[in-house]
């Protein structure tokens, strides 16, 4: 069983598939990034019917509980590329991600980043978010891009986020809402 095989029954409509493609990773951390690259395609994709699924094995390993005692279903190191991809209520809270790649992708529904913890890069640059945004207690250690994004709806929340000296970037952003998070505001040129 390897992970082209499982990558295609996965995009054949198995859910078994998913469950092997997990297995795959957790036995052998040197897989982990492909086996991720293979879930976030299937996101990508228009697929709907194991979606649910996908979503909750990529939270699961993406979530240390403790940062500095990471427990071993954690699976370090990881860059997603959701790219394209629509994400209807879609959440990584307090997941530690190393790149994140959100460029064109369309958020609905509720979408939760509260926690998150972006070691590298973070691109949201010309997704959309079309329902609730929540990304309190975000911490962004790399360079993150909002540039070219919209948000049509509230709420908006981005509570105590933590860049650092960091570039933000939000260069086109469109906040079609009555009320944009006064954090939001210091990233603003005035």
């Amino acid at each position: 069983m390897d992970i082209d095989e499982q990558a295609t029954r996965l995009h054949a409509g198995s859910l078994d598939a998913v469950y092997a493609l997990e297995r795959l990773g957790q036995a052998d951390p040197t897989l982990r990034g492909r086996v991720v690259e293979e879930l976030c395609a299937y996101l990508r994709s228009t697929a709907r019917d194991h979606r649910d699924v996908v979503h909750g094995v990529l939270v699961h390993h993406l979530s240390p509980v403790d940062p500095h005692e990471p427990v071993a279903w954690f699976w370090p190191d990881i860059d997603l590329d959701l790219s394209g991809a629509h994400l209807p209520d879609f959440a990584l809270q307090a997941c530690t991600i190393r790149r994140a790649t959100f460029r064109a992708a369309v958020f609905t529904g509720r979408t939760s980043f509260r926690r998150c913890v972006f070691r590298a890069e973070a691109d949201f640059s010309e997704s959309a978010f079309r329902g609730s945004a929540d990304f309190s207690d975000a911490i962004f250690a790399g360079p993150v891009s909002f540039a070219g994004t919209t948000f049509t709806a509230q709420p908006i929340t981005a509570d105590d986020w933590d860049v650092g000296d960091l570039t933000v970037s939000f260069d086109n952003t469109w906040f079609a809402v009555s009320e944009v998070p006064p954090e939001v505001h210091r990233f603003q040129p005035h």
